[in-house]
This record gives C-alpha cells, sequence and structure tokens, in this order.
C-alpha cells in the first residue's frame, strides 16, 4: 500500500507534513514540522498543535531518480528518452482519473507516471515558480 501522506501548505510556504496511518480500528492523522514521521503528533490528542494550512499536496508514492520524495505541486526535470525527450513540468492530481501526472511540452493531454526513474525534482511551485517560466522547452500547467 502506497504511503499516504500530504505536504502543508500557508500563505505559499511549505509549513508541515500530514501523515495518515491505519490499523484494523482506527486512522490516525499526525502533523509534523519535518517530514519526519518519528516526529509527528496525533492531531486529535493535540488540538491547539495542529499545524493551520491553506492547501495541501499528496505524495505520489514516487522517488525520484536521487530517492527524493516527489508531491503534487513538485517541478521536476526529466528526460524521457526516444519517446518524449525531455523538460521542466509541474507535477499534477488528475482528480478525474486519480492519478498523478505532468503536461509534456508540445504533447496532448497529461502524460500520467508510475515511475519516476527519469525524473529529477527540481523545486516546487511555492519556493521556485519561476523555474517554470515559459519558454519552448518548459511547461506549466494552470
Amino acid at each position: 500500500m502506497r504511503e499516504i501522506k500530504f505536504r502543508l501548505i500557508r500563505d505559499n510556504n511549505i509549513v508541515g507534513y500530514e501523515f495518515h496511518d491505519f490499523d484494523m480500528n482506527n486512522v490516525y492523522i499526525m502533523h509534523s514540522k519535518t517530514n519526519d514521521i518519528e516526529e509527528a503528533y496525533n492531531i486529535a490528542a493535540v488540538e491547539e498543535a495542529d499545524i493551520a494550512c491553506d492547501s495541501k499536496e499528496q505524495f505520489t508514492g514516487l522517488l525520484d531518480k536521487n530517492g527524493k520524495e516527489i508531491y503534487e505541486g513538485d517541478i521536476i526535470q526529466w528526460n524521457i528518452r526516444d519517446y518524449l525527450g525531455g523538460g521542466i513540468s509541474e507535477i499534477i492530481w488528475e482528480k478525474d482519473l486519480a492519478q498523478f501526472g505532468f503536461k509534456a511540452p508540445n504533447q496532448f493531454g497529461i502524460w500520467h507516471i508510475e515511475t519516476a526513474d527519469e525524473f529529477e525534482v527540481i523545486g516546487n511551485i511555492h519556493e521556485n515558480g519561476d523555474l517554470l517560466n515559459d519558454t519552448d522547452e518548459q511547461t506549466h500547467t494552470s
């Protein structure tokens, strides 16, 4: 089963992480200011400690070629040899198909990702949105 967690966003900054844990009878939702479940606390037990956020970005369950976690809203540099070529794109969640993907330059639709061997996270839309400036080799979803 894929690990269920989210990156918490407030005022366009990453302010923490949310982890979901399950056992036979309960669902636990924990928050941490770092991406470390060992530092997380159950938000149901410590109401005042909940991290306020404007939005959440889901972990895709995938790691890039350097072992870095890939989240919705991350900016990736990719090179899919012998097929699409390469570029810089934002990871998006496609609600209709319940899948993560990205838009490739000069291609129609969303390319869904199942493996991330040829991706490298180079930033995210909150801290490095300028990486998605319009050029012939880059793409951005709105």
